[in-house]
């Protein structure tokens, strides 16, 4: 019978490596829900977090693992997942799929023993099924449960039929439209390339990213203000760059970047993590047409699916992009 057990902050070397391959074998699973991205969440924006991982074993194999993070928010102890909403955009547990139960039925006892004001389950993807197995299993120890709330969306691409296909599977004004801003783009400006930054570069290409958006009248130059945030993407690039997770690239005219975007590329998926572009370009859709040449990119590349993560930018839906709801689970003791 599996068993729980509860480990201070991210727990040990060992647990950490069977939590990497566990990543694996949970087909739902996230580069964001792994225990590098995770520590370097904690170690750069998370450490008013009270960080917990909680385990599943059956026998000596991981099966399941869930990060709690526990906060004081406007007097209240709160419990969430680890990784924060800031930045994080897919949270939650992880598990073999034939443990999943097994480890929301007990997580959910544990859950209901805590001396907690309000249980916050955010970040959710909802097709993954733990949204209705987590519900069930806290609504079963007595808890009160509100319904699941869709707090976002994630327009993801389908690629995985390659470049072509996915052109061919746009509207036809959609195509046509991609086509015209590349070329007019080009046709105006001069020569237009993707530029992949690389070890030597990639410092100097993560600043020029800063410095598009502290150009950018937009709330994200105010995101990009922060010093935390900027020491995150700089750790983010330290974690995860040698294994070409996390990669950069800008789109050059002339040999001058107008366009950046930092994606996370894991597993069988492109996650286009956040961009910027010279606003003084604007008029060119620079952005557009750098998105585009990436998912070529990650069509040619093989993989299944482009993501475009949390947020209902109408710019997005121009790729072909569907809706992946993300939700949220509130809940807490009965009559508190």
């Amino acid at each position: 019978m599996p068993t729980l057990s509860i480990h201070a902050g991210f727990g040990d070397d060992a647990l950490r490596e069977q939590w990497t391959a566990l990543l694996d074998a949970d087909p739902e699973a996230s580069v964001f829900q792994g225990p590098r991205f995770l520590r370097t969440w904690h170690d750069v924006l998370g450490s008013d977090h009270d960080v917990t991982t909680v385990a599943l074993h059956d026998g000596d194999e991981l099966v399941g693992i869930v990060v709690e993070a526990q906060v004081e928010r406007d007097g209240r102890r709160v419990l969430e997942f680890a990784g924060g909403t800031e930045v994080t955009d897919y949270q939650g547990p992880i598990a073999r799929p034939d443990a999943a139960k097994d480890l929301a039925t007990a997580w959910a006892e544990r859950l209901a023993t805590l001396d907690v004001d309000e249980l916050v389950l955010s970040g959710l993807a909802d097709d993954t099924g733990w949204p209705d197995l987590l519900a069930t299993a806290l609504q079963a120890r007595g808890l009160e449960v509100d319904d699941p709330t869709r707090i976002d969306v994630a327009p993801v691409v389908d690629v995985s039929a390659g470049h072509e296909a996915w052109l061919e599977a746009l509207p036809g004004k959609d195509r046509k439209e991609h086509r015209r801003k590349a070329r007019r783009l080009a046709r105006d400006l001069g020569d237009v390339e993707v530029v992949t930054a690389d070890d030597g570069d990639l410092g100097d290409a993560i600043d020029r990213f800063f410095t598009m958006n502290d150009d950018a009248a937009s709330h994200k130059a105010s995101f990009f203000d922060r010093d935390d945030m900027r020491a995150f993407f700089d750790a983010l690039a330290t974690e995860f760059a040698h294994d070409d997770v996390f990669r950069l690239h800008e789109l050059t005219v002339a040999g001058r970047p107008v366009a950046a975007n930092v994606s996370l590329v894991w597993r069988d998926r492109w996650g286009l993590y956040n961009s910027a572009f010279d606003p003084r370009m604007a008029s060119f859709s620079t952005g557009n047409v750098l998105v585009a040449e990436l998912v070529a990119l990650a069509a040619d590349e093989g993989l299944d699916t482009f993501d475009l993560l949390r947020g209902d930018e109408s710019y997005k839906y121009r790729f072909g992009a569907v809706d992946r709801d993300v939700v949220a689970i509130t809940a807490r003791a009965s009559g508190r």
